[in-house]
């Protein structure tokens, strides 16, 4: 029974698609056809990763075809990779293969991990806290957290539609008049009403 996946030849690690004990084979599927295996050393939570190969301190992490971090330590085939033995770096990302391991043993530890190198446009508010204009979207940026961004969405979505409801309510008490030539919108409620003078 297949219960690992890669995406691309170039993953060293395996995504779990079952919780796994250790001893499990992991078995999946090789882009190029086939299947690979790999034996679990340690317990693997659902939709975590497991080395498929040997992966050394320093050298790059690949999942689904894509950097995801540096190792922080070395990490056997067949063990748990997460972030007590993988950072994620975007300072090294583009690094050269041969380099890495130079660069990462400058920039990582197991004991300290990377300064954030994420931002976002948002604002200061007069008393101190940060806020955020317009839009807010909420996109897993992987398959691993599709079901966290579901949750978010779920939790959100009671707020939201109160937030319309009271839109609604204000519009439909609301008459705006817009002047444009001859021409004027009326907007009561929902509806908009535009007269070509």
């Amino acid at each position: 029974m297949r219960n690992g996946v890669i995406i691309d030849e170039k993953d060293n690690v395996v995504v779990a698609i079952h919780e796994l004990e250790a001893g499990t084979d992991v078995a999946y599927p090789l882009p190029g056809g086939g299947e690979g295996h790999v034996v679990t050393r340690e317990h693997i939570p659902l939709f975590h990763k497991i080395a498929r190969t040997d992966i050394k301190r320093g050298e790059k992490v690949m999942k689904y075809g894509e950097y995801i971090g540096v190792a922080t330590a070395d990490i056997a085939a067949g063990e748990h990779v997460h972030t007590h033995n993988c950072a994620s770096s975007d300072d090294l990302k583009d690094t050269d293969a041969n380099d890495v391991a130079s660069a990462a043993s400058d920039a990582i530890s197991p004991v300290a991990a990377p300064k954030s190198t994420r931002t976002f446009r948002g604002y200061r508010r007069a008393d101190g806290q940060v806020g955020i204009r317009n839009h807010v979207l909420v996109l897993p940026t992987s398959i691993c957290a599709s079901d966290t961004t579901e949750r978010i969405a779920r939790a959100a979505r009671p707020a939201f539609l109160l937030f319309l409801l009271a839109v609604q309510l204000v519009l439909g008490y609301m008459m705006a008049y817009t002047p444009m030539g001859d021409n004027f919108m009326l907007i009561r409620g929902s509806q908009m009403l535009a007269r070509d003078g």
